[in-house]
């Protein structure tokens, strides 16, 4: 968060926002908030928890990472924690292109990709 807004970052995407940790997170600190999931149970599961924490500033929506429904250049940062190992190696790199196409050029992307070696790996 701390080099997110000493960057500047308004807009900010959240892949494969699951329960919301991170997109209500950023939300509550002020950030413009985007999500996206493949889940509609995760969409309604931080739609409502945006809503009891009263937080307008969060857009949600359901879709693949693999072709995001953003136009070029939209986010100034995105957050990708555990969502890439979703794929197999054509999906992430479709996902990784799709990344750069949505990320303001110059900006911050925060990305975790899991070890082969760590009992989460699939």
């Amino acid at each position: 968060m701390k080099l997110l807004k000493k960057d500047g970052a308004h807009k900010i995407l959240d892949l494969c926002f699951g329960t919301g940790r991170h997109t209500i997170f950023l939300a509550k600190h002020g950030f413009e908030v985007y999500g996206i999931d493949i889940s509609k149970e995760a969409k309604r599961f931080t739609e409502k928890k945006a809503k009891e924490e009263n937080l307008g500033n969060i857009h949600l929506e359901v879709g693949d990472m693999q072709d995001l429904p953003y136009k070029n250049e939209f986010f100034d940062g995105i957050i990708a924690v555990h969502a890439l190992p979703h794929n197999n190696l054509q999906g992430l790199k479709d996902t990784i292109k799709e990344l750069y196409r949505v990320l303001n050029s110059g900006r911050l992307m925060f990305l975790t990709l899991l070890s082969t070696k760590d009992s989460r790996y699939w």
